[in-house]
């Protein structure tokens, strides 16, 4: 787990609201799906609040969404809300979506050579 990244969840008659706190990287991702997997199998409704989340790494994301398939079932019953809820929904986000990621990734072919010896 990212070591400031946490969830918080209550339960309402088989509803779950989920509150992610800190920063989404690939082990936060991992967590929120083994989360999902394990604690909400037979919740009618699954509300994700993202209002917590600090910083969102692009890897992060990715994870995500290539994982999707362990929360399948899960899937149909899951919202997301908040200002940062289109970085986990399934459909593409907007073009905004660069700017708003912490860290962009980068594209090491634009990185001119660097001579360390000198």
């Amino acid at each position: 787990m990212a070591k400031n990244f946490s969830i918080n969840a209550t339960y309402n008659d088989g509803c779950v609201s989920l509150y992610l706190w800190g920063d989404f990287d690939g082990i936060s991702a991992f967590e929120l799906l083994n989360y999902l997997k394990d604690q909400c199998p037979d919740c009618s409704s699954i509300l994700v609040h993202t209002e917590g989340l600090e910083k969102i790494v692009p890897f992060g994301i990715e994870i995500w969404k290539d994982n999707l398939w362990m929360i399948a079932g899960e899937l149909d019953r899951i919202s997301f809300l908040g200002p940062r809820a289109f970085y986990l929904e399934r459909k593409e986000a907007p073009e905004e979506y660069e700017k708003f990621y912490s860290a962009k990734p980068v594209d090491f072919m634009e990185i001119e050579d660097i001579n360390i010896n000198s």
